[in-house]
């Protein structure tokens, strides 16, 4: 309770009545207490957090707070970061984003993750996650603001697409064919010779079953192929003819994590030529033994290398009882 007490006096100076006021303070008290509670419960929520935070008062950008972690973030102590303008920490991405987090201040209107870059005490470039909310300090309009330092995700995702760019330049550039398939049989990714290699474009095939655009090829040995190698995850050599283009093609099929790759080169050309030596080889054979003279061909050495069908019926032997022996 709070008491106050008065006393009234007679002209003459004697003491007449005491007149006394009794009131309760209990709500005073307690929602007092609460507000002290809720600054120290605030107090050690900002300054605790390991997310950099600020408070930027509205009126002339100047920062009146910070916590720890926005120090070490911008590389100042907490006396060289006090009265600073935040515009001369913060650079914004593009630049017309600060128009934004203005016109969002005077709206009082919340930010949520927007990304800044700002420059710390070393002269690093640091990438940032910017989120503000307003309050009222001592009667004036701040800011609220939180970062969080997304740089080395950032430098990642730099380096990832750089490396995918890369691959994708080096895939793209070889002469042989080279496509990917996911679990679901979505091609991931084709390149330009694999694309002209089945008659379409790299954009026809992308994110597309491969099934459901060659739907007669889907059960066929190809398709156990793949199939294999997907449920053993053990890779697997190629070689086969392609009868709609007439083509003879190897390769090699792959497992990963998320799917196959597969990598192929048309042999069209070399096989084209051992089946013409074959057919040389069979003609030959057959002009040879419809001969009735004896003819027979020897190395330098006089070793026997060939030989035709009259002599070997005469004596009663086989290709294989004179073929590579010395003939004399």
């Amino acid at each position: 309770v709070h008491e106050r007490c008065t006393t009234e006096f007679a002209p003459d100076g004697t003491p007449l009545r005491l007149i006394g006021t009794v009131q309760d303070v209990t709500e005073s008290h307690r929602a007092q207490a609460a507000l002290r509670e809720s600054e120290e419960r605030f107090s050690k929520a900002f300054m605790g957090n390991p997310i950099g935070m600020g408070i930027r008062r509205l009126r002339d950008d100047s920062i009146i707070d910070c916590n720890p972690a926005f120090q070490r973030m911008f590389g100042h102590p907490r006396s060289q970061l006090l009265g600073k303008k935040a515009a001369e920490l913060v650079h914004y991405t593009p630049p017309t984003s600060r128009q934004s987090v203005l016109e969002h201040a005077q709206r009082r209107e919340p930010i949520h993750d927007m990304a800044i870059q700002a420059t710390n005490v070393r002269g690093e470039v640091r990438e940032l996650l910017m989120s503000v909310d307003y309050i009222t300090l001592s009667g004036e309009p701040c800011a609220l603001a939180s970062f969080i330092d997304v740089t080395p995700r950032v430098q990642a995702e730099a380096a990832l697409s750089e490396s995918q760019r890369r691959l994708e330049q080096v895939l793209g550039s070889i002469t042989d064919g080279f496509f990917t398939l996911s679990r679901d049989w979505i091609y991931t990714y084709v390149n330009d010779n694999a694309a002209q290699f089945v008659g379409k474009t790299v954009g026809e095939l992308l994110n597309r079953r491969i099934w459901d655009l060659f739907p007669d090829a889907e059960g066929s040995h190809w398709h156990q192929r793949y199939q294999q190698v997907m449920d053993t995850n053990e890779p697997m050599r190629f070689s086969d003819h392609y009868e709609g283009l007439d083509v003879w093609f190897e390769g090699s099929i792959y497992p990963f994590e998320q799917g196959i790759s597969i990598y192929f080169h048309d042999v069209t050309a070399r096989y084209k030529a051992e089946q013409a030596l074959q057919d040389n080889e069979r003609q030959k054979r057959v002009i040879l033994d419809s001969m009735s003279f004896y003819v027979g061909l020897l190395s330098r050495e006089g070793t026997l290398i060939e030989v035709n069908r009259a002599p070997l019926e005469a004596a009663g032997l086989t290709p294989q009882d004179v073929v590579g022996k010395p003939f004399w």
